[in-house]
């Protein structure tokens, strides 16, 4: 993965977590779909998805496949 990359990836992953702060999201809570993410912290949906995968791999979000990511 380029530096580029990382830092794009580094920036959408602080950014969705500032998002679950500012928005005093508490476990359980449900985010909102890639395509809402991606327009609130202007990034492409795979950049979320992946962001996704690195806060789920940090234990800070639960992907279920086929309801949603919850905190």
């Amino acid at each position: 993965m380029a530096k580029q990359e990382k830092n794009l990836m580094q920036k959408t992953v602080d950014d969705l977590i500032t998002y679950i702060i500012d928005h005093n999201m508490r476990p359980g809570d449900k985010l909102p779909n890639e395509q809402v993410l991606s327009e609130l912290v202007n990034a492409g949906r795979s950049t979320i998805r992946e962001a996704m995968r690195t806060l789920a791999t940090r234990n800070i979000v639960e992907i279920r496949q086929g309801s949603g990511t919850y905190i």
